[in-house]
C-alpha cells in the first residue's frame, strides 16, 4: 500500500512509461496505462474511498460521452426537484451540476476497473459504464488529447502505432449496466428508461403517459446540451474518414479479441 508523495514517485520510476498521443506521459499500473496526472487520485481514492451497497458509479472513458451520462443522471434523479423547462442543465455545465445531485451516492470516474478501490467490489455497488466503440475513440484521442497541451495531433499513421503498443485488457464487472454511445445516438428514450431502471429512480406509469421520458430525452439530446465536448464531432463511424483499411482490420480484430466471451459488441456504422 502506498503511504506518501514520495512512495508514489518510487512506485513511478519502477513502472514502463509510455507517451499518449505524443503528449502525455502514461505508466502501465494494474494491467492499464495510466496518465501521470491521474496517479496520484487513483493511488487516494484505492486508499480512503468506502463504497455502500448503494452507491453507483459513473464510469466513462474520457471524451466518450461523459458529458451525457453526467447530465442524463442528473434529470432522471432530480426530476422531481426542477421542472424540465426551468432544469439548470439550460444554463450549467453538466459536469458542475453532477457534485449536487439529490443523492450523494453517485460518483463519476474515469479510472478503469481493475484501479477501483476495493470497496467497490466488495461492496456490489452499481456501475453504470458508458463507451465509444474503440474505432471512434482512437480517432478522438488523436484528435482531442494533444490540444489540451495546445498541440497539433501527429501523423495519424504514428498515432496509430503507438495505440498498438498501448493494448488496455478487457474489463469485466458484477453488477452493470453496459451503455455505448452509439445506442442514445439511435434510441436515446429507450436508454433514459433503461439507465432510470437501474439508478433506481424508474418512471411511474403517469410519468410514462405524460410524456416525461420523451421530455427528459429531448432536453438531453446530444444537440442541447450546454458544454458538450466542443472537439467531439459525435458522429457513429467517423473513424472511416480517417482510417486505412489495414489499420481498421487490425483494430477490429484487436477489438474482438479482447472482448470475446463477453457478450459485449459494438456497432462501427
Amino acid at each position: 500500500m502506498i503511504h506518501d508523495d514520495d512512495e508514489e514517485e518510487l512506485l513511478l520510476s519502477q513502472l514502463q512509461k509510455a507517451q499518449l498521443c505524443n503528449s502525455f506521459d502514461v505508466y502501465q499500473y494494474q494491467g492499464f496505462w495510466c496518465p501521470y496526472v491521474c496517479f496520484h487520485g487513483i493511488i487516494t481514492s484505492q486508499k480512503h474511498f468506502e463504497a455502500k451497497h448503494i452507491d453507483i458509479m459513473l464510469t466513462s472513458f474520457p471524451i466518450s460521452g461523459t458529458t451525457w451520462l453526467k447530465a442524463i443522471t442528473f434529470s432522471i434523479v432530480n426530476r422531481s426537484r426542477y421542472g424540465l423547462q426551468n432544469s439548470p442543465l439550460l444554463t450549467t455545465n453538466p459536469h458542475q451540476l453532477v457534485p449536487f445531485l439529490e443523492f450523494n451516492d453517485f460518483f463519476p470516474t474515469h479510472s478503469p476497473f481493475a484501479s477501483l478501490p476495493l470497496s467497490i467490489l466488495t461492496s456490489n455497488c452499481g456501475i453504470v459504464y458508458l463507451r465509444t466503440n474503440p474505432l471512434d475513440q482512437f480517432i478522438t484521442d488523436w484528435q482531442f488529447i494533444p490540444r489540451l497541451r495546445d498541440l497539433e495531433p501527429s501523423r495519424i499513421d504514428e498515432a496509430f502505432e503507438r495505440a498498438s503498443c498501448l493494448e488496455q485488457p478487457h474489463e469485466y464487472f458484477l453488477f452493470f449496466i453496459f451503455l455505448k454511445y452509439e445506442d442514445p445516438k439511435r434510441d436515446l428514450t429507450f436508454c433514459v428508461k433503461r439507465l432510470a431502471d437501474f439508478l433506481r429512480c424508474s418512471f411511474s406509469e403517469g410519468e410514462e403517459a405524460n410524456g416525461v421520458i420523451e421530455e427528459i430525452s429531448k432536453l438531453c439530446s446530444f444537440d442541447n446540451i450546454k458544454g458538450l465536448e466542443a472537439t467531439k464531432k459525435g458522429e457513429v463511424g467517423d473513424w472511416k474518414n480517417y482510417l486505412t483499411p489495414s489499420m481498421s482490420e487490425h483494430m477490429v480484430k484487436m477489438m474482438e479479441e479482447k472482448s470475446a466471451g463477453s457478450g459485449l459488441t459494438f456497432k462501427l456504422s
